[in-house]
């Protein structure tokens, strides 16, 4: 029999606390829904089991407790049953923790331990309401008279899963992560517990463990920090994300029954990361952010969402724009104002120049090239606002700098190193950002000229990882890295202070910072370097598990070369995101931008509450860059919904999509002329379709 020994209620999530041998586990479940108490004791009765256990008298116990403060200080001894090596959860660590005290604090409940040389352990749960998430924060301090040597330590470790089953749940469990890659970020993958060889042993044992993360500082790349599991007989989700601003790691595992989620800081083994804590001082692992629903995968992700919002989002979405795929870094101040024209007309409010505004003899330095503009960026900021009521964007890749001879580089002693050695990743080398002299160097050159050149949006680039480590005072390069990297994150959010009214798109080679922190931390982030290929509205799509739809910028470009079928693929797939403009608008003609400009004012048309709806996504394909057949993306409230549907490599032009419910009607329709829609009873039938085109349909009730 299970025991819990505690319960905390918010946002339509019971937070289960159990004890079993001192060691406090955690759990969660939808409101309502009752935990199986009466779990099975063992496997001894397995025909697998059952002589062994006889003849040697012994048990294998189908439950064992596995703590939600998960850490290990070097010379403690590893987890057994073949964990050493997979990950470093259950060290003897875990079991000196003892429970002192749990408090609930309304919307917050926090859990203390502490060992008995007086090491304290702190886990707050945060709730805000309206939210169907729980923050998790955890901090490690070091009250004993020595210094210890940390070589794990997780934000946090969700366990007992599946709660509703009083066994291993056989063919029933499934796990969601994301794969992500340069122009192809934010991959859903789905597996079976047995696809995966996590199948429980016959002796309830043996450690069975997927460690994922990065160790780089491109820290959104090969996966995402996130995963869900789902139990598919109950319908019922568990999902969690680590807010991975630094290099990051989660683990799913299971020893018996129960799956674990656990994840914050990257390991010694998985990443060389330690750190010495010496007595007095306090580690603070990242935020993490956990949810259990009732429903689909899509919506357990999405309800993680809230976390990156931090401002109010426009009641109409309205369009950016980036000279990136106008330009490609050959900037012509004349034609830029041409193009700003165009954009204004479609309800651009902020119009960004990309790479190529400052000159390349000088870097580190952000010299404004006079041959690009002659009078001076705030001339154009001031021309494309009294002109057209633009405010103006800029690109800077403050992080990294490219010096063609370092023996001429003045800033060589800010530059990061490993082993004494410059780090190089490609051409680039890193600023520290530990160095007052960094701080005060990039204060001037960034933030200074954003206000002097009356600049009001900022595209941080960043298009290098550093590997995995730098010199540093802490006990580890990972750590040194860690510690290099949120000194960088304070100096992104120093520029927002600087600047009053600076909207920050975060973009990292696209989206190898597509992670909740970095999320949160800017006004937009770039899900993609995918600018104009056919793979757009598959990433867009996918990327709406993982970034909020205000957030997300979407590639939107635009050619002169474009006939309706092209125009419409490319403006439905903005529509999945925040759009942002590009390419060739000056070279449109008037019936390709009145064609243009019924998507625009279709996309301003879609509510908050819509842009935060229910979110289906049918596909018919896995390649995306030669994919085949079509994708519905659906969004839903009770009296709204947004359908989007691309066709790709296909001879049907006609599909029938089966809605959620009846009392529909068609609210706003944007496609290719020849295409036509009609309601029949729960089916919205589109017709007329051609191969690589798209269509937006808006319905109410």
């Amino acid at each position: 029999m299970l025991n819990v020994i505690r319960k905390w209620t918010v946002g339509g999530m019971d937070v289960l606390f159990f004890e079993q041998d001192d060691i406090v586990c955690m759990g969660m479940l939808p409101s309502g829904m009752q935990a199986v108490l009466d779990h099975r004791d063992n496997v001894d009765g397995s025909i697998a089991s059952r002589s062994i256990c006889q003849t040697l008298d012994i048990s294998f116990k189908a439950f064992n407790p596995e703590s939600m403060l998960q850490v290990k200080f070097a010379g403690d001894a590893y987890f057994g049953h073949s964990g050493a090596g997979s990950d470093m959860r259950n060290a003897t660590t875990c079991t000196c923790f003892k429970l002192q005290s749990q408090r609930n604090d309304g919307n917050s409940f926090v859990s203390e331990f502490a060992t008995e040389d007086g090491i304290k352990a702190t886990q707050k749960l945060l709730y805000k309401d309206g939210t169907e998430y729980i923050e998790c924060q955890s901090s490690l301090y070091n009250g004993s008279q020595r210094t210890i040597r940390v070589e794990m330590f997780s934000s946090f470790s969700l366990g007992m899963i599946s709660l509703l089953h009083d066994d291993d749940a056989p063919d029933v469990l499934k796990l969601h992560r994301f794969a992500t890659f340069w122009s192809s970020e934010a991959r859903h993958l789905e597996d079976s517990f047995e696809d995966l060889g996590m199948d429980m042993s016959w002796q309830a044992g043996g450690v069975r463990c997927l460690r994922f993360g990065q160790r780089s500082s491109s820290v959104a790349k090969e996966y995402a920090p996130f995963a869900a599991v789902e139990d598919t007989a109950n319908g019922v989700v568990w999902a969690a994300a680590v807010e991975a601003l630094t290099p990051w790691q989660m683990e799913v595992s299971r020893y018996s029954d129960f799956v674990n989620i656990s994840g914050g800081l990257p390991d010694r083994e998985f990443a060389g990361w330690f750190v010495d804590l010496k007595p007095g001082e306090t580690l603070t692992a990242p935020a993490a952010i956990m949810t259990v629903c009732k429903g689909t995968f899509a919506r357990a992700a999405r309800n993680l969402l809230a976390y990156q919002r931090t401002f109010e989002p426009n009641a109409r979405p309205l369009p950016v724009f980036s000279d990136w795929c106008t330009s490609w870094g050959k900037i012509k101040e004349e034609r830029l104002l041409k193009v700003a024209e165009v954009a204004a007309s479609l309800g651009v409010t902020h119009f960004s120049v990309d790479a190529g505004w400052f000159r390349g003899d000088a870097p580190g330095e952000w010299e404004l090239d006079k041959k690009v503009f002659p009078h001076s960026f705030k001339h154009f900021s001031d021309e494309i606002s009294k002109r057209f009521g633009l405010k103006s964007g800029i690109w800077f890749e403050f992080e990294t700098v490219t010096p063609p001879n370092l023996e001429n580089f003045q800033h060589k002693e800010q530059l990061l190193t490993l082993d004494g050695n410059i780090i190089i990743s490609g051409e680039r080398r890193f600023w520290d950002f530990r160095q007052p002299e960094t701080i005060t160097h990039l204060t001037h050159k960034v933030a200074d000229f954003l206000k002097e050149n009356h600049v009001g949006y900022l595209k941080v680039d960043y298009n290098a990882p550093i590997p995995f480590g730098t010199d540093g005072a802490l006990a580890s390069p990972a750590a040194n890295l860690q510690e290099v990297l949120n000194c960088a994150a304070d100096f992104h959010r120093r520029l927002r202070q600087l600047v009053p009214g600076l909207r920050i798109e975060e973009c990292a080679s696209g989206g190898t910072r597509m992670t909740p922190g970095w999320i949160r931390m800017g006004d937009y982030l770039s899900c993609s370097d995918a600018h104009e290929g056919v793979e757009i509205p598959i990433l867009a799509a996918d990327a709406m598990l993982l970034c909020d739809y205000d957030k997300a910028l979407v590639w939107t470009t635009l050619r002169p070369t474009d006939d309706e079928s092209r125009l419409s693929y490319s403006m439905c797939a903005g529509l999945l995101g925040q759009m942002q403009l590009s390419g060739d608008l000056d070279l449109l003609n008037e019936v390709q931008l009145g064609f243009v400009r019924k998507f625009t004012d279709f996309y301003t048309g879609i509510s908050v509450p819509l842009r935060r709806g229910e979110l289906t996504i049918q596909r018919m394909t896995k390649n995306r860059t030669c994919p085949k057949g079509t994708q519905v993306v659906m969004l839903e409230t009770e009296d709204e919904a947004l359908v989007v549907v691309h066709f790709f490599d296909t001879q049907e032009t006609s599909i029938s999509i089966e809605l959620p419910s009846d009392n529909w009607q068609i609210a706003d329709f944007a496609s290719i002329s020849q295409a036509k829609n009609c309601i029949c009873r729960h089916t919205l039938q589109l017709s007329g379709m051609e191969q690589f085109s798209a269509a937006a349909i808006r319905l109410k009730r």
